[in-house]
């Protein structure tokens, strides 16, 4: 994904998910499918991007993004979550349900 697609992304969605990750990161790949099922689940109608780190350095630049896995979150073009590393899942599923609603 593009600097530019990333950004056409936070502009097009009300509310939309991005998980930043790469495949040497052992905790990338087991933090990924739990929050995939609870978007599934809990926010069916959330877009979520998986982004690998090494393809987008662009975008990981311009966000700051020094630890992965990342979760960033924004409604209506506004960041309003960002979780490094150690992300809990129901925290995240919290944090979502103030803004999801506004969404629909």
């Amino acid at each position: 994904m593009t600097l530019k697609e990333f950004n056409k992304h936070t502009e097009s969605f009300k509310i939309v998910l991005f998980y930043f990750s790469s495949p040497q990161c052992m905790v990338c790949k087991s933090l990924k499918p739990k929050v995939v099922q609870m978007c599934k689940n809990h926010f069916p109608l959330l877009p979520v991007f998986d982004i690998e780190s090494i393809d987008s350095q662009e975008i990981t630049g311009q966000l700051m993004l020094f630890n992965l896995p990342t979760i960033i979150c924004f409604f209506e073009g506004k960041e309003i979550y960002r979780k490094s590393r150690f992300i809990n899942i129901e925290e995240l599923k919290f944090e979502l349900q103030k803004y999801y609603t506004y969404s629909l």
